[in-house]
């Protein structure tokens, strides 16, 4: 066994351990083996091993890729393009060798080394390394090569396949993708709607219709993007028809639709239909679905759901609903950052970092100060002091926690002052006057924050 021989299953073992390291470091002494033959032979072919398909270049583009560099991964795949179709030494072009940089030359090594792959003896390999290259380009935000990519996958397909061969709903799809990461939303629609068509094409025992709903779903929330709302509020109603007769009326897997009409019926100011919307999903979340379900899961989106809920019913003036909402989600969100529902706002639990949990803590504040503000309004100070309080206890003990602009720490505590205000307590609006400042000094550096702070700094000066 010559040393590319035992080079090649070293590498193959390598791939079987999962050794990432040792399998890149090997095909890169096969590629560079594979050169040196192919230098002494000027105007042959690749040797055995290449002429196979390129597994070693493609190997060499695979490890690349686990490793996320993008770069010599799109290279790679480029040269095991050439080297699938079994290209002469001779007519590779020099731009091959291209900096990591170039993406130009990518989309050209793109286009040579597919015009002749349309007629090489295996589509399929050919197929899978274009899809490759395309995801490597994708990464490196050159959305043209690997529209090109696509592009020449469509023509391989189409020369050895029907119009109904999966692998078309794939380039379409991807197609669809890559536009809309360009923000093109035109030609993303365009080939999400293609893609859908086809995916129809199908015969019906052969149809994925979760697959289906799964563009639906896409070209509904393109059309939300470009202002279409009632289009998209179409595709996602269509979206759950198609899950609900894979999956029945009770899945998880209809609340992601339900939540985007929810939202683009409250933009539309249809209160009633965006309150039916949420109050359907959180059923689905907090109802008969499995125990190990998203609701379970993360409490995070559940919160989220029920703080909308909060809103709407605000807006409805209803408060004693939103009242039971922003409770519901306190709760929830509480045993999202692992706390129980009975905690003391004296003593609530050390918050975690993690990015679910980070949610859930920043939606108790925000619906403890929601809590609170009706409270007030109501005339119950009592209870809004109660809330409030909680809120703050919160939110002070984790600095990175973020709020909305119109429920930062310096309004709460603001409110907070005003309420001891009223209520004629003097000791506790001294104590809030110097959380405020401290609160107030420690943001004093940043710009957008600067014409509150002067407006909080001369109410507690007239407070003290």
């Amino acid at each position: 066994m010559n040393t590319l021989d035992q080079n090649i299953v070293r590498a193959a073992n390598a791939d079987s351990r999962g050794d990432v390291v040792t399998s890149l470091t090997i095909n890169e002494e096969i590629s560079y083996i594979s050169i040196d033959q192919q230098n002494k032979n000027v105007g042959s072919q690749f040797s055995h091993h290449n002429n196979s398909g390129g597994a070693p270049l493609e190997h060499m583009a695979d490890a690349y890729a686990t490793n996320k560099s993008w770069a010599l991964a799109r290279k790679a795949y480029s040269q095991a393009l050439q080297s699938q179709n079994k290209v002469e030494v001779a007519n590779i072009p020099a731009s091959i060798v291209v900096e990591q940089e170039d993406k130009a030359t990518s989309s050209s090594i793109c286009s040579s080394a597919t015009s002749n792959v349309l007629h090489s003896s295996a589509p399929a390999a050919a197929f899978n390394i274009l899809q490759k290259l395309s995801n490597a380009c994708m990464n490196l935000k050159d959305y043209d090569s690997a529209l090109k990519a696509q592009v020449h996958s469509l023509d391989v397909i189409e020369r050895c396949h029907t119009s109904t061969n999966p692998r078309i709903v794939t380039i379409l799809n991807n197609m669809g993708h890559i536009h809309f990461t360009k923000g093109d939303m035109q030609n993303a629609i365009m080939f999400y709607k293609q893609c859908l068509n086809a995916q129809k094409s199908f015969p019906e025992d052969r149809r994925d219709l979760l697959a289906e709903a799964g563009t639906a779903s896409m070209i509904g929330c393109i059309y939300r993007r470009i202002g279409r709302l009632n289009a998209a509020i179409d595709s996602y109603e269509t979206a759950i028809k198609l899950r609900t007769k894979v999956l029945g009326e009770d899945h998880i897997s209809l609340s992601s639709d339900l939540i985007a009409i929810g939202h683009i019926h409250y933009s539309q100011r249809k209160f009633d239909f965006s309150l039916a919307a949420f109050s359907e999903c959180v059923d689905l979340l907090n109802g008969s679905v499995p125990a190990d379900s998203i609701s379970a899961a993360d409490p995070g989106l559940l919160t989220s759901i029920l703080f909308k809920m909060g809103g709407v019913c605000i807006e409805l003036e209803d408060r004693l609903s939103a009242i039971n909402c922003y409770e519901d989600a306190v709760d929830f969100a509480r045993a999202g950052v692992g706390s129980s529902s009975t905690t003391s706002p004296s003593t609530p639990s050390k918050l975690a970092t993690c990015c679910s949990e980070k949610t859930c803590e920043v939606l108790i504040i925000r619906s403890l100060y929601k809590l609170a503000r009706i409270h007030q309004e109501e005339g119950n100070i009592s209870k809004a002091i109660d809330c409030a309080e909680e809120a703050i206890q919160f939110g002070l003990l984790d600095a990175s926690t973020v709020l909305p602009r119109n429920e930062s720490m310096a309004r709460i505590l603001s409110f907070m002052l005003r309420l001891y205000q009223d209520k004629g307590d003097d000791a506790k609006v001294q104590l809030y006057c110097r959380r405020l400042s401290e609160v107030v000094d420690d943001h004093d550096d940043e710009a957008d924050s600067s014409r509150p702070t002067k407006r909080t700094k001369l109410f507690c000066a007239r407070a003290a």
